[in-house]
């Protein structure tokens, strides 16, 4: 009997930290915050991610590498407010807290998100 019981609590262990934590993944997310009085929005798929001004036609499209808490993004098109399209590879990075997201511009300031 003794031997079925800690079989039995090995099994609860193992399956109590095997479990899937929530928020493990950023697809499906939609982040909303400003950076320079602009309102400005970030939606993550599966891989890709867009962040867009909410109130202007500007916007970064690309992928993007999540590894708790920090996230790489890949941005490789950007279409300005006059609706011209730039192409061409380059990185930003960001870190996830809880509900927030900072984002680290190409400017060198910040942007912070708010998990919708």
């Amino acid at each position: 009997m003794k031997k079925v019981l800690v079989f039995v609590f090995f099994i609860l262990v193992l399956v109590a930290t095997s479990c899937t934590k929530e928020n493990e993944s950023l697809a499906g997310t939609t982040w909303i915050g400003a950076e320079g009085g602009s309102a400005m929005r970030v939606t993550f798929t599966q891989t890709d991610f867009e962040l867009k001004e909410i109130n202007r036609n500007d916007a970064v499209y690309g992928t993007y590498a999540y590894h708790k808490p920090e996230v790489t993004f890949i941005v490789t098109k950007r279409i300005d407010s006059a609706g011209k399209t730039y192409t061409g590879a380059m990185s930003l990075k960001g870190v996830v807290s809880g509900n927030q997201l900072s984002i680290t511009l190409d400017s060198g300031s910040t942007a912070y998100f708010t998990r919708q």
